[in-house]
Parts: C-alpha cells; structure tokens; sequence
C-alpha cells in the first residue's frame, strides 16, 4: 500500500483507519488492542508513525487551506482580477484547483488521523508506550505545534469560505487534540516535556490560549477541562524549575557530558557502533525515522547501542554536586541581600 500513488495510498489509509475506529467501539475487541499496544517495539514504532502523520497532515492543511484563502480574497476583487491576463487568471484557477482536490483528500484523513490519537491513548494501557523516552518528546512537541497551528494567529489566513465542502472543522480538531493533552496530564514525565519543548518556550500561550477556546466553545466535558487547568498550572511550575536547573548547572558543563546532536545533558549514554556517544531517548527517537548511525550512516539497531554505566555514573555525581552546592550559594545570596538591605535602612 505504501508504495502506491499518493492518492491511492491516502485512500487505503483511510479505509485502514475507519476498520480500526470501527473496531475499537465493540468491547470485545478492546483486549486485541492491548495486546498489540504492549509489543513495545512495533507498538512504538506505530505511534511515532502516527504522531508524525498528525503532525504533517495539519502543517499541509493548513498551508493549502492559506492558499484556498489568497485566491478566495484575490478572486473577490472583481476590478484585480480583471487586471490580470487571461493565461495568469487560469494558471491561478488551476492552482486552486489542485489545492482544494488536495484538501478534499488530506482533511478527512487528518479528521480521522487525529480521532485515533484521541481514543487509542484513552485507554490507560495504550498510554503507556506513548511516554516511553524514544516517544515522550515527540509527543509532547507534536502536540504543541498542531497547538500553535489550530490557536494561532494565523487565524484569518486559513478562514475559507467553504470549509464544510472539505470536511475541515478547527473545533473538532483542537477538541480532539486537547482531549489527548489532557489524558496524559496527571504525568510528571509529560509536564517536563511539555515545559522543555522548544514549541513551549516559543509559544508560551498556547495552552492558556487553547483552554480559553475549549471552555469558550464548551468542546470538553467538565472532567477533561479540570485536566487541562491542572496540567497549566503544572507545566508553568516546571518551566520555572527547568530554568532553576539551568542556573545550577551554569556554564561549566564538561563538554563529554553533552548528547552531540541534541546538545542537552545527556542521562541515559549508550555507544554506538560507530564510537560516538549519544544519550538513549535520542538515539532511539532517531532510529524510529531513520534506522542508520547518523555519523556512520551504517545500518544500526537499538540492541548495538552499549550502556555507557560508568559515564551515566559521573554525570548523575556531578548533577547531585551541583544540586547540593546550589542551595548554599542562595543562603549567601539571601544573606547579602539582607545587609545590603539593612546598610541601606
């Protein structure tokens, strides 16, 4: 099916995930779900499969549905459209033709890509290799950036005249999208991922913001709302502790402590085959898309990455020194401040 023409394999996608949809309602089928969902290396590499379908169905919509639009406002300015030459008027109407056929087949998809994510990771034994290191940050960055694009300020320039006529319905989306915000909420190790995600630190509104538009529209039910207050609340308080850590780790971090591609502390070292040293989630998370050594580009599996104890050992030491010396450091800060403040009085 993957090898097919594009459209023929959006089709059979879509036929694929209307049978799952289906099946998942019929009780009897739930305990096939788990099963499948705890073979954590093929169950992974779905999910990761699916959080990047999701991703890049809403980026293509919405960079389609920006185009539908130009030419919606462009067509409408009856005195500039007759300025234009005849052979310019059709290459636009062509364009928009393509466009809206790409939307007619990449929105539905996208309807029901999302509805999957939704229930699958309802049921609390499919959450669970949703938060695995090699998936957690591409969970949390995912669903932040399909965020951004469905609350973002680039609202008007994807209000179409006809989205019905593509089946595209934003309050759907983001009621769905949310909804799998909120059933991994309750999950420190998310929290921190959420708070870490570059998406966060770019667009620190965008939860506050989606909330707003889910209570405004009354898209939850009152349970899964109180989910996603908490889970504000919860990622702002671990942004600001993120931002403590910084400040204990400073700037004097060995640099053989640093994963080479991400460039973050590593906390879990492995070996690859090639030499290099990179930390596991990331390495992991790489092998998902692309299962070759990123230096070496040689064939590589997750079972030829070599703990690295003794390394993970000295940066876990070197963490708690930094840690105990910081509490020091403030008393004496605090304690300065305090005879500067009583000098000044």
């Amino acid at each position: 099916v993957e090898h097919i023409g594009l459209h023929e394999k959006l089709e059979s996608r879509m036929k694929l995930a209307r049978l799952l949809k289906y099946l998942w309602v019929l009780s009897e089928h739930r305990s096939t779900f788990r099963r499948i969902a705890a073979d954590e290396e093929t169950f992974v590499r779905f999910a990761n499969g699916l959080m990047n379908e999701t991703n890049e169905y809403v980026a293509k919509i919405m960079q389609m549905l920006m185009e539908v639009r130009k030419f919606q406002v462009e067509r409408a300015d009856v005195i500039g459209w007759e300025k234009l030459s005849q052979e310019e008027r059709e290459q636009k109407e062509s364009r928009n033709q393509s466009d809206e056929q790409e939307l007619r087949s990449f929105v539905p998809l996208c309807n029901e890509t999302i509805h999957m994510l939704a229930y699958l990771t309802s049921d609390p034994e499919i959450q669970r290799p949703f938060i695995l290191p090699q998936l957690l940050d591409r969970l949390a960055s995912m669903l932040l950036s399909v965020l951004v694009q469905l609350v973002g300020t680039k609202g008007l320039e994807i209000k179409v005249n006809n989205p019905e006529e593509y089946q595209f319905r934003p309050k759907n989306m983001l009621c769905e999208i949310c909804e799998t915000v909120a059933h991994f909420s309750e999950f420190e190790p998310f929290q921190v991922a959420i708070a870490q995600s570059g998406y966060y630190s770019t667009h620190p509104a965008v939860l506050p913001k989606a909330l707003s538009t889910v209570r405004k529209y009354s898209l939850l039910s009152v349970d899964l709302v109180a989910k996603l207050e908490s889970l504000v609340a919860l990622v702002e308080q671990a942004a600001s502790a993120n931002k403590d850590e910084d400040a204990i780790m400073g700037d004097d971090v060995p640099e053989h402590f640093y994963d080479p591609v991400l460039y973050t502390v590593m906390k879990d070292p492995v070996r690859l085959p090639s030499g290099n040293i990179m930390d596991r989630a990331a390495i992991t998370q790489h092998l998902l898309n692309d299962p070759t050594d990123p230096f070496s580009r040689a064939a590589l599996t997750v079972d030829q990455l070599v703990p690295m104890d003794e390394l993970r050992k000295e940066i876990e030491s070197w963490r708690a020194t930094k840690s105990a010396a910081q509490p020091a450091a403030s008393a004496e800060s605090r304690s300065e401040a305090a005879n500067g403040d009583a000098m000044t009085d």
